[in-house]
């Protein structure tokens, strides 16, 4: 569970292993590349916007009531995207990546990055 800030600036992205969770429950900081084999999982109550790249094959979760906006270039994404509450914005034309998008709740909207 992320408390505080997250910033990766090395030239390598963050990596969640396999059996790795990452559940982001504030929105005030989170940047650099993430690599996700295991689980990304967003259960802020506010507004996030993520402009950097995502790749991997693992699970996507938006599970918070607040929003998180997607403004990366995310191809390298071939996991699963599952949102489960609030909103998840499409900012880019390949936020989503190319994994199947399930949809259990929630809102999902076209954004601007």
């Amino acid at each position: 569970t992320l408390t505080g800030r997250i910033f990766n600036q090395t030239p390598n992205p963050l990596a969640i292993t396999s059996s790795g969770v990452l559940n982001v429950v504030v929105s005030s900081g989170i940047s650099g590349n993430i690599a996700v084999d295991g689980e990304l999982r967003f259960s802020q109550g506010e507004s996030l916007s993520y402009s950097y790249a995502l790749s991997g094959n693992g699970l996507f979760v938006q599970a918070g009531s607040g929003t998180t906006a997607l403004n990366g270039d995310n191809s390298g994404l071939t996991g699963n995207i599952l949102l489960q509450g609030g909103t998840l914005e499409v900012g880019h034309d390949n936020a989503l990546g190319s994994g199947p998008l399930t949809i259990s709740g929630g809102t999902i909207r076209a954004g601007g990055a």
